[in-house]
């Protein structure tokens, strides 16, 4: 399965559009010039090359592409999985989350969030889920005996939201009850 950030395109343009805009704002070179050149790379390297990759899974591992950087990852090679959510621009999206290290150099464990923050592309790797690819993600997953975890803060929400459906099941049930009763009182 092949997997590519919705904004995949728009990012690839807009790339190109900042290169041409830069070559051609390079001369004559002076303080403005540099300054829009150094402010054009940050938010190609921290926003839009991110988006850029794209990531096979099959049932050997993961290969991520960059541009025209590949990288192959054996299930083995991987040693954070994790299916939670992150906050993507206003609200919040579920995904699997892959990183080659389980721990950061300063110690502190992998998360969703800081796999979704690294400046590590072809180390840490992310995918979005849509609408109905999460379920057979997670069926190809669990048939090629892939271990993945799940972030708590995602179970914690789901129970709510189950245990919340459920308040609002019975509310509407009494609901329904005490219409019936005073429908035979009259």
């Amino acid at each position: 399965m092949k997997f590519r950030s919705k904004y995949f395109y728009l990012t690839l343009i807009y790339i190109i559009i900042i290169g041409c805009g830069t070559i051609l704002c390079m001369y004559p070179p002076n303080g403005i010039t540099l300054f829009m050149i150094c402010g054009d790379m940050c938010l190609v390297v921290c926003l839009l090359l991110p988006e850029s990759r794209i990531i096979e899974i099959s049932q050997e591992g993961c290969n991520v592409r960059l541009l025209f950087l590949k990288k192959r990852y054996r299930w083995e090679d991987i040693a954070f999985i994790c299916y939670g959510e992150v906050k993507c621009s206003k609200s919040m999206s579920a995904g699997l989350f892959f990183s080659t290290k389980a721990v950061k150099k300063n110690g502190k464990k992998m998360t969703p969030y800081k796999v979704y923050h690294s400046l590590h592309f072809l180390e840490c790797f992310y995918i979005i889920f849509e609408d109905k690819k999460q379920e057979e993600i997670l069926k190809c997953l669990n048939t090629w005996g892939v271990n993945y975890s799940v972030e708590e803060s995602l179970l914690q929400r789901k129970s709510y939201e189950r245990s919340l459906e459920e308040k609002i099941r019975m509310r509407e049930e009494r609901k329904r009850l005490y219409e019936d009763r005073k429908k035979r009182k009259r």
